[in-house]
């Protein structure tokens, strides 16, 4: 079955679009829209969470929370980010906290490049 995914034009930076299609495949039209828009609600969220554990030195919350956004990402085939996630998940459990903090600061960039992109498979779903 072929979904507007197939057609969102974007650069291949962080999204690997047969996990998506398949997803899509699996739960319709209406319901990837749904699951979209609560990965796009969630993440951010998240992200805020884990600059909070990371600048408060809450290496456990560090890993929890990593490990949540890992499995979102990886959920929807942002497999470098997910892979990413899970080495800061590891991190948190040992080395400099210092270094653990930039770790989490680095990622960003790559969350709202995740973002954008999810944004934009959203709205293709949408048409």
């Amino acid at each position: 079955m072929e979904t507007p995914v197939s057609h969102a034009r974007m650069p291949d930076l962080e999204l690997d679009f047969a996990v998506l299609l398949r997803l899509a495949d699996a739960v319709g039209a209406d319901d990837m829209v749904n699951v979209l828009e609560l990965i796009l609600g969630s993440v951010p969220v998240m992200y805020r969470e884990l600059r909070t554990a990371a600048t408060g030195g809450n290496r456990r919350g560090v890993g929890y929370i990593a490990h949540q956004l890992r499995s979102e990402c990886a959920h929807v085939g942002a497999t470098r980010l997910a892979s990413r996630l899970e080495q800061l998940e590891e991190s948190s459990r040992g080395g400099a906290l210092a270094q653990l903090t930039a770790e989490v600061e680095n990622i960003a960039a790559q969350i709202e490049r995740f973002l954008d992109l999810l944004e934009s498979v959203r709205r293709a779903h949408l048409h």
